[in-house]
């Protein structure tokens, strides 16, 4: 086979002379020698940007100075990680494009790049990553022999190999050792790839056999348990500070300080008002001065990346940053654009709309502030539920207001926890017992076999049939369905099964567990009410938070003890956003995994046993219902119940308690 040799004069070329090695031979001889650049170096003097940009043409990194510090990171022997979590559109992806075709012109390696979808890879492989190969001349020398070939997902480049993945593909994580990884938009990711790890910590495995690897993980963050949240804890956190163009005082930019918005705290002028007399202004946290929207873009070309409070020296701010640790995260929003979406007056027309709609206000939050959204809506805490405490008022006695008590029951393995609730009119409520127990016989005798006793009004219980038994008593059958059945069947009259669900059209509703083939009830059914559990945990912490004042209190017995304060707190109310399609919704969860919630649950039955009885309706008028249960009034004796009333008749002044049903 004839050599290239007479073709190439003065090229060298390997023993075998190969036509493919001199083609190569070729291509790189063609190529300029590298260069010590650092990445916004290499590109305002390489980069090229496609007409689809909103400014086509030679990359300008003094267009948007705040990608400078971010981009350099790259380029610093100390740095392993960096995390980028900022808001939308505002550098993110294009500096790290230019890390990209830095690492393939300068420092080549293998490389993985990862999308939150296939789609997205797809798509930013053709329109995103292809551009930046074609269109600078740098990089044209490294494309692939065939053009087709950057319609797939893996280039075979001239220096290194690059590979587009998504992540909820475990094998395209795992099939090859990295160098680079680029993790983009890591808080739409799935939360586990396929049924394997998290998307990235598969994908860091990949950097194992690389001493000198570099990961840039990268997103707008949702919530604070998303991932870009939870990876920029783990870094060294910079913010960017620039100085004021008056008193020189280096600061954050916070939305706190953008002004002129309306008359007062929280009152906002309308949107299309503050746009229309471009009323927003940011005001200099230390002297007051009103800046400028041109004072602010040309403050940006001065930014030092340091953490919150530090105080910029001479040496930061010649160097723009300060001294870079092995992990270093990067802070940014939506003022610190360049562009007019960036300008104080529009941040604060969205701020003021924003207002109105819960919806927009978590976008604004996400997209413009670049903050989590602030998931928890709903918590209990401990030391907010000890103000409910009633002074010596003793577990047992029910206080005079009460008229009737209703129980809640959580079932486990082999124990139970109930709780036992005296309700008055307005919804008032006290805590008359909370324990656990550890048979169904030692629940029945504390639910359905003990009479409670009144307080006489000093604190003690009153002589003769001031007593009250459990009218109703919501049990979990979720666990040991068929025992919770048995004891149901057992105490029909004041005892029902519940299962709990969400967001059910009605707070509760009946279903007949058992059914014969032609649909009707079977002789003998099962039957559970379905609750709404997320109404009822709303209700109940509405009412747990009542304010002075409120005829609606709840309370408690003098020591509930830590337990009880413990569980009641074991959940929170938390936003949660679909990693698919980005809706967002609420639902209670635990605040830590395999947190014990049992009395917290056992009061949401509780609760829910008083709304069946449509307590909601008791009047001062109404009177105490001492009220026996049938299957109690079967068994009592003089040892069991020795000063047990006889049920009494229902009156006129009980018209709100519901006629007697199969519960």
């Amino acid at each position: 086979m004839p050599t290239a040799t007479a073709d190439l004069p003065g090229l060298k070329l390997p023993r075998f002379g190969s036509e493919r090695a001199a083609v190569a031979a070729m291509r790189r001889s063609a190529v300029p020698p590298r260069t010590e650049l650092t990445v916004s170096e290499w590109a305002d003097q390489f980069r090229i940007l496609d007409k689809s940009a909103a400014e086509p043409g030679r990359w300008r990194t003094d267009r948007n100075p705040i990608g400078r510090g971010i981009m350099n990171a790259f380029t610093n022997a100390a740095v392993q990680t960096i995390v980028l979590m900022g808001c939308t559109q505002l550098i993110k992806t294009e500096s790290m494009l230019n890390m990209l075709g830095y690492a393939i012109d300068q420092n080549p390696g293998p490389t993985l790049w990862v999308c939150p979808r296939e789609d997205d890879a797809r798509w930013f492989a053709w329109n995103r990553a292809r551009p930046l190969i074609t269109e600078c001349p740098q990089l044209r020398h490294y494309q692939p022999a065939s053009a087709d070939e950057f319609s797939t997902l893996e280039w075979n480049l001239m220096p290194c190999f690059v590979r587009f993945a998504w992540a909820g593909s475990p094998a395209g994580l795992a099939q090859m050792p990295i160098r680079y990884l680029f993790l983009d938009e890591v808080d739409k990711y799935p939360l586990f790839s396929g049924r394997e790890a998290d998307p990235i910590s598969l994908a860091r495995e990949r950097q194992g056999t690389f001493w000198n690897a570099k990961t840039v993980i990268a997103s707008t963050p949702t919530t604070t348990s998303g991932s870009i949240v939870r990876e920029m804890a783990k870094t060294q956190e910079l913010h960017a500070h620039i100085p004021c163009p008056r008193c020189g005082r280096w600061q954050v930019l916070t939305l706190q300080q953008v002004q002129g918005l309306g008359p007062g705290d929280r009152q906002f002028y309308p949107a299309e008002r503050i746009r229309n007399e471009q009323l927003g202004y940011y005001e200099c946290l230390h002297c007051r001065h009103h800046w400028t929207d041109g004072e602010r873009v040309g403050q940006l070309a001065r930014i030092v990346w340091a953490p919150e409070g530090h105080q910029i020296r001479p040496a930061d701010a010649a160097r723009g940053h300060v001294a870079f640790e092995r992990a270093v995260g990067f802070h940014f929003w939506r003022l610190y654009s360049p562009w007019p979406s960036g300008s104080a007056t529009e941040i604060g027309a969205q701020w003021a709309e924003a207002q109105r709609d819960p919806a927009r206000l978590m976008n604004f939050v996400n997209s413009t502030l670049a903050q989590p959204w602030a998931e928890k809506t709903e918590e209990n805490k401990a030391d907010e539920l000890r103000l409910k405490i009633i002074p010596e008022q003793p577990e047992g006695l029910v206080p005079q207001s009460a008229m009737v008590l209703t129980a809640g029951v959580d079932v486990q393995k082999d124990h139970y926890f109930f709780v036992v609730r005296a309700w008055g009119p307005d919804m008032e409520s006290w805590l008359i017992r909370a324990a656990r127990v550890e048979s169904w016989r030692a629940l029945e005798a504390e639910l359905f076999l003990t009479a409670y006793p009144i307080d006489d009004g000093t604190g003690h219980a009153a002589s003769g049939k001031a007593l009250l038994f459990v009218r109703l008593a919501c049990v979990d059958s979720r666990y040991d369905t068929k025992a919770v059945h048995r004891f149901v069947s057992k105490w029909a009259d004041v005892a029902a099964a519940t299962l709990g669900r969400d967001h059910l059209v009605r707070p509760y509703q009946l279903t007949i567990l058992d059914k014969d083939a032609d649909g009707k009830s079977a002789k003998a059914a099962r039957k559970a009410w379905h609750l709404d559990v997320s109404h009822y945990k709303d209700t109940l912490v509405r009412l747990i938070h009542s304010e002075p004042g409120d005829p609606s209190q709840w309370h408690l017995f003098d020591s509930p003890g830590d337990d009880y304060f413990g569980q009641m707190c074991s959940e929170h109310k938390v936003v949660v956003r679909s990693r698919t399609s980005m809706k967002t919704r609420e639902a209670w969860v635990p605040v830590e995994a395999n947190a014990p919630n049992h009395y917290w649950d056992a009061e949401v039955y509780c609760l829910a046993a008083a709304d069946m009885l449509q307590v909601r309706s008791l009047r001062p008028e109404n009177q105490p219902v001492v009220y026996r249960p049938a299957a109690a009034k079967a068994r009592a004796d003089a040892t069991e119940q020795p000063h047990a009333p006889e049920p009494r008749q229902r009156s006129d002044g009980d018209d709100w308690l519901p006629e007697n049903q199969d519960w």
